[in-house]
């Protein structure tokens, strides 16, 4: 019952290390989800955290996103969490309009919710929604200066295709290398 009680109250999981150096620890993180799953099926914050992980380690993303639905069955109001899981879920996938969909839930709950604001930026900078996406992103880093490093650390990061051939990339990646960052993600 303790190590019950101990993954119930606090998994641990790495969410300060890039991704791809942590495999065994993500995959432990998963098992404990799943452990505190089994123990408690109407746990919708390890449903939420399990969706989290699999979309930092992008694997089983269906999983994922699924897992972020069923916390969001289990907990239907306020689980801002679970919804800015699920729209960073979307993304991987490469739902966009999913993505926005769900990050605009979040933040009708909560408006100054950073990561789900940064989230959208990228989604709508995907979409070629430009302006929309840099006021965002800076709306973003002006309520958590350290968003878009902490997200990059996921892989959630402006790049590529993304920025190709437009200025708003320009204006929104000089926003991003503009400060120094430190911090976990919320």
């Amino acid at each position: 019952m303790i190590v019950a009680m101990r993954i119930l109250q606090k998994p641990t999981f790495p969410t300060t290390a890039p991704f791809d150096s942590n495999a065994a620890a993500y995959d432990q993180a998963i098992a404990d989800y799943s452990h505190a799953i089994a123990l408690d099926p109407k746990y919708a914050l390890a449903y939420s955290n399990r969706c989290w992980i699999g979309v930092v380690v992008a694997r089983q993303l269906q999983r994922a996103l699924s897992d972020c639905d069923e916390a969001l069955r289990i907990e239907p109001q306020n689980n801002v969490k679970a919804l800015d899981n699920r729209g960073f879920a979307y993304l991987k996938l490469e739902r966009v309009d999913d993505a926005i969909k769900s990050f605009d839930a979040a933040l009708k709950i909560d408006p100054k919710f950073p990561s789900s604001l940064y989230g959208r930026g990228l989604a709508k900078m995907k979409n070629g929604d430009r302006e929309s996406a840099a006021v965002d992103m800076a709306t973003a880093k002006a309520i958590k200066s350290n968003v878009a490093e902490v997200l990059a650390r996921y892989s959630f990061k402006l790049s590529g295709p993304i920025l190709a051939g437009n200025n708003g990339g320009a204006i929104v990646n000089s926003m991003i290398d503009s400060d120094n960052y430190s911090g976990t993600r919320n």
